[in-house]
């Protein structure tokens, strides 16, 4: 019991310290189901002998009362005792199978008691029937054969007390029979002494009993001890067993986790980036190798110190200080990330410009400390503000491009929408320019656009903004400026900038200036208009002669404006009418000697009253104000698919024909309609048709260009983009829709002879970027022959202009 006891004390401990619990059944039915089993297995145990005496002594009897008793008395008896010892034998051995339920084992204990019963009422009435017919010396033995079975009994039935008890009283009857039939004076004693006989042997077989019972239920409970002690045993065992592999996978997993540390220890000091953990408190734990470059602090120094006290952020535009990336990512529980804008300022003073993330490191929903990890982008946002400084400036004179100039002018049209403020725009267009390209090249002409573009910006007011719109034109915005003080600036631009001496090689020349100037105001409608208005200013100037400076007059200019209008809207509306439009071709010619495509541009021309042939550019204009544009592109269509369909020998070879479309044909829902039919009408491949179409046009209705351009695709045709707009989302627009060509101007590059030179690397990587797109780069406006090898080292697909070919008529009566 101490021993089972220790162990049981044992395991509880184990069990409190977080190792294997063990749960054990209830003691009391334990024990209960235990001294059962073993006061029935002792009675069965018995049981054998018990029939095998009951047996010998009816054989016994059966001898002595063979002479006396007749058989068909006695041999029924002998009978009835011998069937029911085999009974007996047979519950006995079901018993031996079925043992195991305390409710199983009660029945076995009935079932006993029974046969027991049965068998010493046997006896008993044998003995009634046998005693009458024996002598006196017979009835003694067999009485004393009785006595002997009562007494022989004892060990065996009286572990069960009750089936002793029933088993001897039955015997009581024949006795009292013998007795009554003695005469009284010796039934007296006799029946004294029965009488003590009898409660001798109850109270014997109930000590007899007793003893037994605490017999077994003490080995029951040792046996059930021992049980319960080789249980708790093996349960330590396994709990040992357990408690190695436990010990073994931690000792594993500390290792890995040892050797995890160490490789993750290696791999900070070896990455690029700067790395530095802090705890709930912002105190620094590690700064990697590279972090200690960048801060100018070693870990050993900076470990405990707040991460204000080494990292000092400021804004790179204002120097201001920035706040703390670490205590803003504590405080929230979120990840922090830089700015575009942020520099870290070293302990000496170095500066670098970072990129930075700094993640808070979760316990439960508690952070634990922090990790900021940061880069150094010194050199890409270098990279990168000289590419945005690219992409707004004109590579040749340093000044702002069109597409910058355009985005400022629209800027100040929407502030100027709701406000009192004016200011003036004013173009420049030099006079004559061409004469000196002509004679001299494009490297003197270039130069001489670089010291009037000089002499601008020196002349200038610091808050005007000047501009190259191309070629040799250029513009100037001042702000805040009415039109008077507009022209007095002007006249100082065309007498110090423009009214001057150029020398080139021996050869000199005047250089002049036409200058058109239009207030910018409330009036002001659209960008697109006060281009329109300054650039018909701007050629008012030009065509009285140059070298002069026109302002607008709104009756005036309007007057002649609208009777000029009136005239080419009265010449559209008759050549529409009578299909007198004259169709040209240009061809784009593949750079790739293996590119065999034909390829061939569709141009417009109209004859005006006096009849001279006019460019699109110079009724295009009217034709738009009046919404005529959708109706030419109609045509135009109709024109081509018919000469296509009817063997045009031009249009038969070419592979591709580009036709030009405008934003009203693309806004109107029927234009599209025809188009689509038309293919089906004519039988014409739609792979052959590339559309043209000018992207400026769609800023503000991208969702029905992208509209225009699925459906086109969907039909099989090609889509080219003119004056594509160079931001990421257009060119993530571009890569979604499929476009096939992006065409660019070739006077925006200026020189490009040299592959050194900022505009031919500028033109380089705006064609890796057509490429990266799938788009092909046609390069147009291509006036200097010049450029065409460098155009091929660069990689552009296409090349048009009139050093390639001239637009020829198209002969479509």
């Amino acid at each position: 019991m101490a021993t089972a006891d220790m162990y049981t004390e044992n395991i509880k401990t184990k069990t409190s310290t977080g190792t294997l619990d063990v749960n054990y059944p209830d003691q009391s039915i334990k024990k209960t189901i235990v001294e059962n089993n073993q006061d029935l297995n002792y009675l069965y145990k018995q049981a054998p002998a018990g029939i095998i005496l009951t047996i010998i002594s009816a054989l016994l009897v059966s001898w002595f009362v063979l002479p006396s008793v007749p058989d068909y008395i006695y041999v029924p008896w002998l009978a009835f005792i011998v069937l029911t010892a085999f009974t007996h034998t047979l519950i006995i051995k079901e018993f031996s199978k079925n043992k195991n339920t305390l409710h199983v084992n009660n029945q076995w204990a009935v079932y006993h008691t029974i046969m027991v019963g049965t068998t010493g009422l046997a006896f008993s009435i044998g003995y009634i029937l046998f005693l009458p017919l024996l002598s006196t010396f017979s009835q003694i033995i067999l009485l004393l054969i009785l006595a002997t079975l009562a007494v022989a009994f004892l060990p065996i039935l009286s572990v069960f007390l009750p089936a002793y008890i029933i088993y001897i009283s039955a015997f009581i009857f024949p006795i009292v029979f013998w007795i009554y039939n003695l005469p009284p004076d010796k039934a007296y004693p006799i029946a004294t002494l029965l009488a003590i006989t009898y409660c001798m042997l109850i109270v014997i077989s109930s000590y007899y009993s007793k003893a037994l019972l605490e017999a077994f239920g003490l080995a029951g409970e040792v046996s059930g001890q021992v049980k319960y002690l080789y249980e708790i045993i093996d349960k330590t065992k396994t709990l040992n067993v357990n408690l190695k592999k436990d010990i073994y996978e931690y000792i594993k997993k500390n290792n890995s986790v040892s050797k995890e540390k160490e490789q993750a220890e290696i791999t900070l000091q070896a990455i690029g980036e700067g790395v530095i953990s802090t705890d709930q408190l912002g105190r620094i734990n590690y700064i990697n190798p590279v972090a200690e470059i960048y801060t100018g602090w070693e870990l050993k120094d900076a470990k405990g110190m707040y991460l204000s006290s080494i990292l000092n952020l400021v804004d790179e535009t204002t120097h201001i200080k920035l706040p703390n990336p670490v205590e803003q990512c504590l405080e929230k529980n979120i990840t922090v990330n830089s700015s575009d804008a942020t520099r870290l300022i070293r302990r000496d003073g170095l500066e670098y410009a970072i990129e930075y993330s700094t993640t808070p490191v979760m316990e439960g929903k508690i952070a634990s400390g922090s990790v900021m990890i940061f880069r150094d982008v010194t050199e890409k946002r270098t990279m990168q503000k000289t590419l945005d400084w690219q992409a707004k400036h004109d590579s040749l004179t340093g000044l702002i491009n069109r597409r910058e100039f355009d985005s400022r002018l629209n800027k100040i049209i929407s502030s100027t929408s709701n406000s009192e403020r004016e200011h003036a725009l004013c173009f420049i267009d030099l006079d004559r320019f061409k004469i000196i390209n002509d004679s001299c090249g494009h490297q003197a002409g270039d130069e001489l656009l670089k010291k009037i573009s000089a002499r601008l910006k020196k002349i200038a007011r610091d808050t005007d903004t000047i501009a190259r719109l191309g070629g040799d034109e250029f513009a100037v915005l001042m702000y805040s400026c009415n039109i008077d003080k507009a022209r007095l600036i002007a006249e100082i631009f065309k007498e110090e900038a423009f009214n001057v001496k150029f020398d080139w090689h021996g050869k000199h020349f005047s250089i002049t200036a036409s200058i058109g100037i239009v207030p910018l105001n409330e009036s002001t409608e659209s960008l697109t208009e006060l281009q329109r208005v300054a650039d018909l200013v701007c050629y008012k100037a030009k065509d009285a002669g140059g070298n002069r400076i026109e302002v607008y007059e709104e009756g005036k200019t309007e007057q002649q404006k609208h009777s000029g209008e009136l005239k080419i809207l009265e010449e559209l509306q008759d050549n529409l009418e009578k299909e007198k439009f004259k169709i040209y071709t240009q061809q784009i010619q593949p750079l790739d000697s293996l590119n065999d495509t034909i390829f061939h541009e569709v141009l417009l021309r109209m004859n005006n009253s006096e009849g001279e042939l006019l460019a699109a550019n110079n009724f295009l204009h009217t034709a738009e104000n009046y919404h005529m544009l959708s109706a030419i592109d109609d045509w135009v269509l109709k024109v081509i698919m018919e000469l296509i369909a009817y063997g045009s020998p031009l249009f038969n070879k070419a592979h591709i024909i580009s036709i030009n479309i405008s934003q009203q044909s693309i806004f109107n829902e029927n234009f599209i309609k025809h188009a689509v039919n038309m293919f089906d009408e004519y039988n014409i491949p739609a792979g052959n048709i590339c559309f043209e179409i000018n992207q400026c046009q769609f800023d503000g209705s991208m969702d029905t260009f992208k509209r225009f351009v699925t459906l086109i695709k969907r039909q099989g045709c090609k889509i080219a983009l003119d004056n594509f707009n160079y931001n990421p989302g257009s060119i993530n627009l571009i890569k979604q829709l499929d476009v096939n060509f992006i065409k660019i101007d070739a006077r925006e590059f200026g020189d490009i002879n040299d592959s050194k030179n900022y505009n031919y690397q500028l033109l380089e990587s705006v064609n890796g970027i057509n490429h990266l797109v799938g788009a092909q780069t046609i390069i147009k406006c291509i006036d200097n022959p010049d450029i065409i090898d460098s155009l091929f080292e660069i990689g552009t697909d296409y090349i048009q202009g009139y050093s390639v070919e001239a637009p020829q008529a198209l002969n479509n009566n």
